[in-house]
């Protein structure tokens, strides 16, 4: 990067940074359950950096044994008729998106009408046996309501979308429904073994370790 002159582009995927700092949500939800992994992880998906990043997450924790047997299936999440080029891409089984054409949605985080790395989206979503949703702009804002009224929170538009879509009665597709990679095969599984130090017995109960005060 210091050998480029002029202005430096840092957009979504055009530095290699983004990614190593999105993959910390992947290690956050890990530990959050006791370093044992959700069946399904839902994630409103624009450039897509996001979900890339999980994924990366994942196959690092599954390659340092940190966690074990099927990783969670990978849901990107987006705005019906208004910008889903990603669901679009789902569908038709394709490895890369389409410019999604009129791009509009209320939930601005979100509205990408050609990911950079949509490809990489796809390849995270067919290799853990996800899918792709779509989730209209009226549905959103009432989740985001409902959020706020119910825990206090007043979340995105963007994050108020993937809520909405882990409300819906619509099921994760089952592995006989899953779509397969055609460039990506599932790695051997490895036994649990949980890393150790001195917060291991307390995240192994399911407990936050107690505060240490420096002198």
């Amino acid at each position: 990067m210091k050998r480029r002159e002029g202005v430096q582009d840092v957009s979504t995927l055009k530095e290699p940074y983004r990614i190593e700092g999105n993959k910390t949500m992947g290690y956050e939800i890990a530990e959050q359950f006791g370093w044992r992994l959700p069946d399904v992880i839902l994630y409103p998906t624009g450039g897509g950096a996001g979900i890339i990043g999980i994924y990366k997450a994942l196959l690092e924790m599954r390659e340092l044994g940190w966690v074990s047997g099927p990783l969670p299936q990978l849901v990107a999440v987006q705005a019906a008729g208004g910008c889903a080029p990603i669901v679009t891409a789902f569908v038709r089984g394709a490895r890369e998106s389409e410019p999604f054409p009129d791009a509009r949605t209320v939930a601005f985080g979100i509205t990408v009408p050609k990911a950079l790395g949509d490809f990489l989206v796809l390849d995270a979503v067919y290799a853990t046996g996800g899918t792709a949703v779509a989730v209209t702009d009226e549905e959103l804002l009432a989740a985001q309501r409902e959020l706020t009224e119910r825990g206090g929170t007043f979340a995105s538009p963007g994050g108020s979308r993937a809520t909405k879509t882990s409300s819906c009665s619509t099921p994760a597709p089952t592995s006989s429904t899953r779509r397969q990679c055609p460039s990506t095969s599932r790695c051997s599984r490895r036994p649990t073994r949980f890393p150790r130090g001195p917060t291991a017995r307390f995240r192994d109960r399911g407990r936050r370790p107690p505060c240490r005060r420096r002198p």
